[in-house]
């Protein structure tokens, strides 16, 4: 007959979990959402769990468990990544200033000097005042943005610099003016 003594340990508590970010991420690029696992009693399974993100997401919760079979749960967190399309659009000038943009998808919504606020027009003409009483010509340029949400919740801005050439007359109705973009 052997004896042998044996040591039984019991660990009926969760391991503590802690996230490598704010509960609330944003972000132009992808992201990786880690937890740390931390057990005194048993150990961790694993030290770290990590998941990647590549799009929006809402509620999100990454688990860990100890060596003996407990888990926990992070606090739900929320990743907004915002990616900026290199060129989402392109933009040209036509002879009598009117800005045209071509998208390279389909938008959500989209403007021009708008800020994302969705005014949906894919054309625009441009005044920029040039002549004025005692002046012969002028040339003036302006900065033309046009902001882009495309499907998959990207977002993007262009811009195109406006040149506005005029050989100004007495009457306004002379004036002759041709533009072209930078």
């Amino acid at each position: 007959e052997i004896s042998k003594e044996v040591t039984i340990k019991i660990d009926k508590e969760s391991p503590s979990v802690t996230l490598n970010s704010d509960t609330n991420i944003t972000s132009n690029k992808d992201v990786e959402v880690c937890a740390t696992c931390s057990d005194s009693s048993s150990g961790c399974k694993k030290n770290k769990v990590c998941k990647k993100y590549t799009a929006t997401t809402k509620n999100q919760t990454i688990t860990v468990e100890d060596n003996a079979g407990n888990k926990s749960t992070t606090k739900k967190f929320n990743v907004t990544i915002n990616k900026v399309e290199n060129n989402p659009c392109i933009l040209s000038v036509l002879s009598d200033g009117t800005v045209m943009a071509t998208l390279k998808e389909a938008a959500t919504y989209f403007g021009f000097n708008s800020s994302y606020s969705g005014s949906n027009e894919l054309t625009k003409k441009i005044d920029i005042p040039v002549c004025s009483s005692g002046k012969t010509s002028d040339t003036v340029a302006k900065i033309v943005y046009y902001y882009v949400k495309t499907k998959n919740g990207a977002t993007g801005k262009c811009s195109i610099t406006v040149i506005k050439t005029c050989v100004c007359a007495t009457n306004p109705a002379n004036h002759k003016c041709t533009f072209k973009s930078q």
